[in-house]
């Protein structure tokens, strides 16, 4: 008796060599990337503020890679040397601004 479905096995079938496997994700996997911009404020120039010198560096890397695309950001304060307990210390403190641009190519 005749079946009314018809199966074809899969290895009848031919697939490109450089087509991607059925089961693969339709999504494209990217790598994101990190720049750490720094601004050190004792070596800023009297009368600039850190945010006038981090925009700067972070407009020239951008206008240098116009390609690229911004996933993230992430700012950043360290104090060295860290004081403890917030006393009062003869040493001279140095404040650093960090930020991180997360970015794919």
């Amino acid at each position: 008796m005749p079946s009314a479905f018809s199966i074809t096995p899969a290895t009848s079938r031919s697939r490109r060599s450089d087509s991607p496997p059925a089961c693969a994700p339709f999504f494209k996997i990217q790598i994101v990337k990190a720049k750490v911009f720094e601004v050190m404020l004792h070596k800023l120039p009297s009368g600039k503020s850190p945010a006038s010198a981090l925009e700067e560096q972070l407009n020239h890397f951008l206008a240098e890679h116009t390609e690229i695309r911004v996933v993230a950001t992430h700012m950043n304060t360290i104090v060295a040397p860290a004081e403890p307990n917030a006393l009062p210390s003869v040493e001279e403190a140095y404040i650093v601004i960090f930020c991180t641009v997360f970015y794919t190519e």
